[in-house]
């Protein structure tokens, strides 16, 4: 809404002929919300419409179909009745518990350090309020599956389990919730190694809901680990299609992109993704690696230094890191690293830097201590590539595959 762009040309790069854009405001206990349907074509307002209701969550979900209807009658179409049903699924009646969950999804998506603390929050707020409620169990699941990927001091081993915890409670809650059946996914994929049973998550939650842009882009995450890679990417871009201006989907692309070897393109993507949003710190270390992996030292530094500081970590340990590995490709002699700079790294890039730097005997050691989470060091990422030849690390490739 805020967007300087003509919206002909904003349509344009979303790739649609048609925008609905919308407002709402809570005052007290009423809610109102104004939606305008636009022929971006032509910049033409075709419908209009506010509601104004009691706020409930059942309030909420009517405004939402007859706006689904509205705009269906608009376009001159029909709500299929797999869509009426999704619409008029309620996941819960407490409108507070609901409140809660949204907030907590903001937050998470948000990818933030405090974000994600935030939206823990938000979720077990819900979940008191509404015992019953699956998508917030789903919510707890999809948070403590992030945590240990942005808290240093965050032991996979009680936030792992804890995720399957609550994901497998969201679908005890209610099997019909894709979001429960996509948070189960995850934690079988990072958590475990059942990566069949992970993708047979991943499809029922797609099959409950196409549209649910985390499945997708989580599933693309396991069809990369499972050397799938143009099914990855090609699942990658149905997440940036269902959500085309959120940086974190567009950075998924981009990582899909790097696993599969397009260095090129996952550059671009990343740089949409940042330009998107500049404080998307996963967006800036994937962007290092590529770089890293494309022999471009300079900008790898300059990307990795500036995640480590979105990371609020030392944006210099990152660049010595950067360098170490730069001294090992041109010398091809190992370069020692000092302890403090591999623990001042996520538990899933320990290893990583020290096998960049030419210590690979040191990496494999870590590596067979993290046989727990063997699906989250990416062993067949390029970034490895003239690995493959060392007894000990195609020993653990067979073993994670």
């Amino acid at each position: 809404r805020d967007n300087p762009k003509p919206l002909p040309e904003i349509a344009a790069e979303l790739g649609v002929t048609f925008i609905i854009e919308g407002s709402a405001r809570i005052v007290g206990d009423e809610v109102s919300v104004t939606a305008q349907l636009i022929d971006a074509r032509q910049d033409e307002h075709l419908w209009s419409e506010e509601y104004d209701r009691e706020f409930s969550v059942g309030n909420i979900l009517l405004i939402h179909r007859e706006i689904a209807e509205h705009v269906a009658s608009q376009l001159r179409t029909e709500l299929t009745p797999e869509e009426r049903e999704r619409i008029d699924s309620n996941p819960t009646e407490d409108a507070q518990a609901y409140q809660a969950y949204l907030r907590g999804r903001f937050w998470l998506n948000t990818r933030y350090l405090q974000g994600i603390n935030t939206a823990v929050e938000h979720f077990e707020r819900a979940v008191r309020l509404d015992s019953l409620f699956a998508p917030a169990y789903a919510g707890l699941s999809d948070a403590h599956s992030l945590i240990p990927y942005y808290f240093i001091d965050a032991d996979p081993l009680v936030h792992f389990p804890l995720a399957e915890q609550f994901a497998r409670r969201a679908i005890d809650v209610d099997d019909q919730a894709a979001e429960g059946h996509t948070s189960l996914a995850v934690s079988l994929l990072r958590y475990g190694g059942d990566y069949e049973q992970s993708e047979e998550e991943f499809l029922r939650a797609i099959d409950l809901s196409p549209s649910l842009v985390v499945a997708r882009k989580e599933y693309s995450t396991l069809l990369s680990f499972l050397g799938r890679h143009d099914e990855a990417v090609e699942e990658a871009y149905r997440a940036v299609e269902l959500d085309p201006l959120s940086a974190i989907i567009r950075a998924q692309l981009g990582a899909a992109l790097q696993r599969a070897g397009r260095d090129v393109a996952a550059i671009s993507a990343l740089q949409e993704a940042i330009r998107l949003d500049p404080g998307v710190r996963w967006a800036w270390e994937m962007m290092g690696w590529t770089y890293l992996h494309m022999g471009r030292f300079d900008e790898a530094c300059e990307s990795l230094s500036e995640a480590a500081r979105l990371d609020e970590a030392d944006p210099e340990v990152a660049r010595h890191l950067c360098e170490a590995a730069r001294q090992w490709v041109a010398t091809g002699r190992a370069v020692p690293l000092r302890p403090e700079w591999v623990s001042s790294q996520r538990f899933h890039l320990r290893g990583r830097w020290l096998a960049l730097s030419g210590n690979i005997e040191k990496a494999v050691d870590l590596w067979e201590s993290q046989v727990s989470w063997l699906g989250n060091l990416e062993f067949w990422n390029p970034l490895y590539g003239n690995l493959r030849d060392h007894p000990r690390f195609q020993a653990l490739l067979d073993r994670y595959h």
